[in-house]
């Protein structure tokens, strides 16, 4: 799972976002989130090289939205097919228009220094750490 804020599809490459950018930039473009149960069958994210070497089944992304705009998004693939239920979205929506807010006041367009140092990274590593740890409390996946 992945936590991302301030950046474009294309800035997002390497290690940062390891996972389908095809759902990223639906996210981005849309505004919407993004549910796939059964990548494989999936012609979007199925054929993805990246997608295949991973072994992805299943794929959730959804907005980070802060005053009418997306500033980010929440990520998570998993190997088992239809991992992602619909309360599973529910609450990452919810915990997503928080964390939006609270990554938006902590002013995200503001140069704070290096990656890693910025306030706003913590915030992302921890949420991130959390979301890990609800999940992981779902069920395997």
């Amino acid at each position: 799972m992945v936590v991302a804020a301030g950046f474009s599809p294309e800035g997002a490459r390497g290690d940062r976002v390891r996972g389908s950018m095809v759902a990223v930039k639906e996210v981005l473009d849309t505004e919407g989130p993004v549910v796939v149960a059964n990548v494989p069958a999936g012609p979007r994210v199925g054929k993805r090289p990246s997608v295949v070497a991973r072994g992805i089944w299943s794929v959730a992304c959804v907005p980070l939205r802060y005053e009418g705009r997306v500033i980010g998004v929440i990520y998570m693939d998993s190997r088992a097919p239809g991992r992602f239920t619909a309360l599973d979205i529910e609450v990452v929506e919810a915990l997503a228009e928080h964390a939006a807010t609270v990554l938006a006041e902590s002013d995200l367009d503001r140069d704070m220094g290096p990656a890693g140092d910025r306030p706003e990274d913590q915030i992302l590593s921890e949420l991130q750490q959390r979301l890990a740890e609800s999940l992981a409390r779902l069920g395997p996946g």
